[in-house]
């Protein structure tokens, strides 16, 4: 379990998050949903040990996680966020293969257990044409795809995604949709910060809506659809359907 309680964290005279508590449960999704500068990425690198709290605790498995060396830190908890350009050029399989540093550690030789589980990952997310390719000539979704990847080659038990996903096309969307399902049913722990409501909903276990720097409803997303919750954290009229399969559809009414 990872944990996180009474978080504050300021930035110079700023606040930027007040009195936040989270908690992603193996086997679950747990999504994070909240307007822009509501504090979430901010919350999901202090859950990952990136960021240390103004005040307040994370725990993983118990133990504090900030009490944990780097190495350990990085074997349990991964982040994963969307990166536009690496500072200098890498081939995609070398960039997914420094997911398994924490695994091996950084002067160890990677393997062939290794090579394989990153051609295992690009076959999974449909990208293994683009292993040779240098990262930075990547277009924004390949590079998304890329980044999902990294969650099937590290390995680590509780897995951060920050808003990995708008560039990338419907059908690529699918597929790390999947990806994410799968990785629930092995048993990890998945908290996914994301601005499309549609699919937050339709495959959480668990919905956080921060706003105000605050979390203002955490429940399942049945429960958060029953309330006028996302239109108080988004200022606009929004219309909740749902398909007979459980699959919801947000839309917002344009302002009048």
């Amino acid at each position: 379990m990872l944990r996180a309680e009474d978080i504050h964290y300021h930035y110079g005279t700023n606040t930027v998050l007040r009195g936040v508590s989270v908690l992603a449960a193996s086997g679950k999704i747990t999504c994070i949903i909240g307007p822009n500068a509501a504090g979430k990425t901010t919350l999901l690198k202090i859950l990952a040990g990136i960021l240390h709290p103004s005040r307040g605790h994370v725990y993983v498995e118990g133990n504090n996680l900030f009490n944990l060396s780097r190495k350990a830190r990085a074997q349990l908890v991964r982040y994963i966020c969307f990166y536009n350009e690496l500072p200098h050029p890498m081939k995609v399989k070398h960039f997914l293969l420094l997911s398994r540093i924490p695994l091996r550690g950084l002067l160890q030789p990677f393997t062939e257990n290794d090579i394989r589980t990153v051609e295992n990952a690009a076959e999974e997310l449909k990208i293994i044409h683009l292993l040779e390719r240098d990262f930075n000539h990547l277009s924004q979704g390949e590079k998304a795809r890329v980044a999902f990847a990294t969650a099937l080659v590290g390995k680590s038990h509780y897995i951060l995604f920050d808003e990995v996903a708008p560039f990338m096309d419907i059908r690529a969307s699918v597929a790390a949709v999947e990806v994410i399902k799968k990785l629930r049913a092995s048993g990890k722990a998945i908290v996914f910060v994301t601005q499309d409501l549609s699919t937050a909903l339709s495959i959480a276990d668990t919905v956080y809506v921060l706003s105000g720097h605050k979390i203002i409803f955490s429940g399942t997303p049945d429960e958060l659809v029953g309330t006028h919750v996302l239109e108080h954290a988004f200022q606009v009229k929004i219309h909740v359907h749902r398909s007979p399969e459980g699959h919801y559809h947000i839309v917002a009414e344009p302002p009048k």
